[in-house]
Formats: structure tokens, sequence, C-alpha cells
């Protein structure tokens, strides 16, 4: 009998369980020389939604503040357009590699105009990584100077440089390599002057694919050392 009303109650509720807001970027890069940067948010649905937005620490202070959206809540009409900028407002970040946070965007539904609607307020992610000003211009391709290093019969993609990259595939002569969830995680945020154990693969030739700064996912052919 439970089941019975769990199925009619499931049948008459109509459930709003995809993304309303669009962000223009999967990532956002905020450049040191910048007083800030623009977020633009598009309600990509027939409603209107309130919304807000904030930044998310990863290996800093929890509770240290460097950059505050303004406005942090907003309200988009239907199929319209909010622009709001983040601010740096705080200069104890380090000045010789990038910086991680996360930026959110949480939707906040109205009250719904139908009685049996079941509205799910989804929360979108992503990466915002600050790029000091000593090293903004040598940003382009430095994905070409990850190189493995060789230890006790196991290989290591070592990053020997000041930037954040998000690797989503490592190959080994041409074949995917089965990699474990922990690992590709780690590589997904490959941090600056760090190191990942991909296993015992001897001599074979190691390449990879990275999202840039644009989104765009680019192979690489590794250069061992």
């Amino acid at each position: 009998m439970i089941n019975k009303y769990i199925y009619v109650l499931l049948f008459f509720m109509t459930t709003q369980c995809y993304a309303s807001f669009v962000l223009d970027g999967t990532r956002y890069i905020y450049d040191g020389n910048k007083k800030n940067i623009a977020v633009q948010i598009t309600n990509d649905s027939n409603n209107e939604y309130g919304g807000q937005i904030w930044i998310e620490n990863t290996d800093q202070p929890k509770d240290n503040i460097y950059f505050i959206p303004a406005p942090a809540f907003f309200t988009i009409s239907k199929n319209q357009i909010q622009i709001d900028s983040i601010i740096n407002v705080n200069n104890s970040l380090p000045k010789n590699k990038e910086s991680l946070f996360y930026l959110n965007v949480q939707e906040i539904p109205l009250k719904s105009t139908t009685n049996n609607s079941l509205q799910i307020a989804m929360n979108t992610r992503v990466k915002l990584i600050y790029r000091p000003k000593a090293i903004i211009n040598d940003r382009a391709g430095a994905e070409n100077k990850i190189n493995i290093i060789s230890k006790n019969g196991d290989i290591y993609l070592n990053n020997p440089t000041p930037y954040y990259f998000a690797i989503t595939s490592v190959n080994a002569n041409n074949q995917p390599l089965q990699l474990s969830s922990v690992i590709m995680n780690r590589l997904t945020v490959f941090k600056p002057f760090s190191k990942v154990m991909l296993g015992n693969y001897g001599d074979k030739n190691i390449s990879f694919k990275a999202i840039n700064d644009y989104g765009a996912v680019i192979n690489y052919k590794i250069k061992s050392i």
C-alpha cells in the first residue's frame, strides 16, 4: 500500500532536475593585474529565479576571505542575463604560484506557480584560479613542461611549473591508462610543483590530455627526464 501511494505521488509531481543557470565559462582565471573579473550567468529557463554566488577556499585558511562577489544575491528574469563581478580583497596570496578556489552559483527557486511541483535548487561549482602578475606571461604552453620521473620502478607525472593543470586522461603507447579515482582526482587538480604516481609502466611513451584556460581539451606528449 505504501509503495502504491509513493507511485501515485511521483506520478502527479513534476520534478525540475536540470540547471537553469548557465555560466559563460567552465573555469575562471583571475589575473593578478586585474581589479576584478566578470562572471556572466544566464537564466536558461522560462521562470524567474533568485541566485547566490560565493567563493570557496581550498588550501587557504577556511575563514579567510580573498574574493567577494558583487552582488552576492540577485534575481534573474526568464531568459535574461546577470553580470557579477569577482573582486580580490586580500593581497596575501602567493606571488610565485597559482592559487585555486571554487566559484559557486546557487539557484534559488521563487514561489511555485503550481501546487504539484517539486523544485530542486541546483548549484554550479567551477574552478576559480588566481594567477599572480609575475607568472601571467609564461602560462602559454606550460603543459609541455610536464615530465615524468622514474623511481623504484614506478613513474610519476611531475609538474615543475607554478600552474594548476586539469588532466583528463593519460595514455601509454596510445592506450588509455586505467587509473584509480584517487589518482584521477589529483590529476584533474594537478597542483603546482607537485607530482602524482601513475604506477609501473616501464619505458612506454606517455601522453595526456588537459583542459586549457578556455575549456578546450588538448593532447600533449610527455618529455621524460
